[in-house]
């Protein structure tokens, strides 16, 4: 009800008698708004205002100075007294319009709820209720790849495994899904006998994920996503060889292998999407968590002999130099080139471009399980 209609529902019957009781009104209550309220949360918890319009009268002339404070403080009491129990209707507040009237202010809304995510996680930490909710509404399983690797004096040596997952987390935020532990044996690469690197044969390497995939599809997930974030070209030719027999195996389910620079667009200065620990991956590095990176710790003068192993390969360029600070590091020099900026833009190409192909794949895979 209108702030005004409410008054003049409440101290009607006083209003038509006249003299001394508009007086007290309009001196006291009119300019003060909030005192108005009070009163009128009085008038409805008693019930004075259709059936007693003298003890209103007497109520309204109460409203002196010595006794407003009192009356203020009863008002406040009677009123909350009365909404507990039903009395009465709830005050509405109102502000003055562009005309000078007052405008009922519209009750707030609430926020609407945002529509529910799919669910997602890590395999990992989910009880099997959860697993089967996500077969349910988003049957999409990632197992990101990674190695042992020097990523120069500024990353972690496993940087390219906890990168391939954070960026499956990532994607599954938005198809929903789940993401495996991250397979930290890789093939390949440049950094064959460096200190802190582990290197695997391929063959060692295959019997493993063929049974994770077997195990996938058999589980009942309809998509699974190879992601490999150590991407030379054995592991990479890996990654593709195992997808596509996955495929054969189980026609049912959509298999994708890929390395993440393969949904990038190389960086200006780079012959080819991705880089070993320069501009590309210690932004990426940056954009995904921080605190991976130590670009000051990019120095020189450490001792070759202390660094390295009998079998780590020894030349004069910087890559292959224990003592240059960007030893280990194939690409731009990061510490000119790399930035969170960067990073975040590669994160948001290599999420959306995979979400997109994961939708994709999930849309074929139920189109083939669907009763024709």
């Amino acid at each position: 009800m209108h702030s005004d209609g409410c008054w003049r529902w409440c101290t009607g019957g006083l209003m038509r008698r006249g003299g001394q009781g508009r007086s007290h009104v309009s001196n006291w209550v009119r300019p003060n708004r909030a005192l108005q309220g009070k009163v009128e949360r009085i008038c409805w918890a008693w019930g004075l205002a259709n059936s007693n319009a003298q003890l209103t009268m007497r109520l309204m002339k109460l409203m002196k100075p010595p006794t407003l404070g009192w009356l203020v403080r009863l008002g406040t009491v009677l009123g909350v007294c009365g909404a507990g129990l039903g009395w009465g209707q709830p005050e509405v507040k109102s502000i003055a319009s562009s005309a000078g009237e007052p405008a009922a202010i519209k009750a707030a809304q609430p926020p609407r709820a945002k529509a529910p995510s799919r669910p997602h996680g890590r395999m990992e930490e989910m009880s099997p209720d959860e697993l089967e909710e996500v077969l349910r509404d988003a049957p999409v399983a990632y197992v990101p790849l990674g190695t042992f690797e020097h990523h120069g004096w500024h990353l972690p040596v496993c940087f390219d495994g906890i990168k391939a997952h954070a960026l499956c987390e990532r994607v599954a935020q938005r198809t929903g899904g789940v993401v495996l532990p991250t397979f930290f044996y890789g093939t390949g690469g440049g950094h064959i006998g460096y200190k802190w690197t582990l290197i695997v044969p391929e063959a060692h390497i295959v019997p493993l994920i063929e049974a994770t995939l077997d195990h996938l599809a058999r589980q009942g997930f309809k998509v699974v996503v190879l992601l490999t974030g150590h991407y030379p070209l054995e592991q990479v030719n890996m990654v593709h060889r195992l997808a596509q027999a996955a495929q054969q195996r189980h026609p049912q389910v959509r298999f994708l292998g890929l390395a993440e620079p393969e949904v990038t667009t190389p960086q200006p200065g780079d012959r080819y999407g991705g880089d070993h620990a320069a501009k590309y991956e210690t932004s990426i590095a940056l954009a995904l968590k921080p605190d991976w990176v130590h670009l000051e710790r990019l120095t020189g003068g450490r001792d070759a002999a202390q660094v390295t192993l009998p079998t780590t390969p020894r030349t004069e360029a910087s890559t292959h130099d224990p003592t240059h600070p960007l030893y280990a590091i194939h690409g731009q020099d990061p510490r000119k080139t790399a930035s969170k900026a960067l990073g975040e833009k590669l994160v948001e190409e290599i999420v959306s471009r995979l979400a997109q192909q994961v939708e994709s794949a999930l849309r074929q895979a139920r189109a083939l399980a669907t009763p024709r």
